[in-house]
């Protein structure tokens, strides 16, 4: 299944304004409310400078060329109207409309039926802190269980080091776009 139009136009529209969203979570309010906003309201609440671009972005959205995009990124796609989408994340107030990736659906899928376990933390870990992380990791992975986490320096990527260590996949999960991870390193 292809990512529809409206998913593909949402995550666009998000990653136009995620700057300005930003900015207004520091005003107290809540990401989930922000998110779960319609299109047109969205811009309104935090536009910005950024609200003629972000509504010439909705009404002449071509689904097509962003497809044509992460295919040249390397980039696969799962929306929320996919039966690949994780069930968990329909739990969510305000589910990512969009999920990309670089694994095969298949893989998607196998990683999906696994149980899973989320390993976050510091960016700055101690030497101690960063042991247990590559420890815990590589127990999960043995045990068959995916380990997730965000792929930051640190914490994270002990996590998925020690993961891959066990023999165990790791899925990241980028709070960026995946065309431009963060951090570069």
């Amino acid at each position: 299944m292809t990512p529809c139009a409206s998913c593909l136009r949402r995550t666009a529209l998000i990653g136009l304004l995620s700057p300005h969203i930003g900015g207004k979570l520091g005003e107290r309010r809540r990401a989930g409310q922000l998110l779960a906003m319609p299109d047109e309201r969205l811009i309104e609440a935090v536009g910005g400078s950024k609200k003629s671009e972000a509504r010439a972005l909705v009404a002449g959205f071509d689904p097509q060329a962003r497809l044509d995009e992460m295919a040249r990124a390397g980039l696969d796609g799962v929306c929320r109207h996919d039966p690949l989408y994780p069930q968990q994340l329909t739990e969510l107030g305000d589910p990512p409309a969009l999920l990309h990736s670089t694994a095969a659906r298949a893989a998607l899928a196998e990683l999906y039926s696994r149980p899973v376990a989320a390993i976050v933390g510091t960016r700055r870990a101690s030497a101690y802190g960063l042991e247990v992380a590559t420890a815990i990791g590589r127990g999960l992975a043995a045990a068959g269980v995916t380990v997730v986490s965000g792929l930051a320096l640190g914490i994270d990527a002990a996590a998925h080091r020690g993961a891959l260590d066990g023999g165990g996949p790791t899925l990241a999960v980028l709070g960026c776009g995946a065309d431009r991870p963060y951090p570069r390193a």
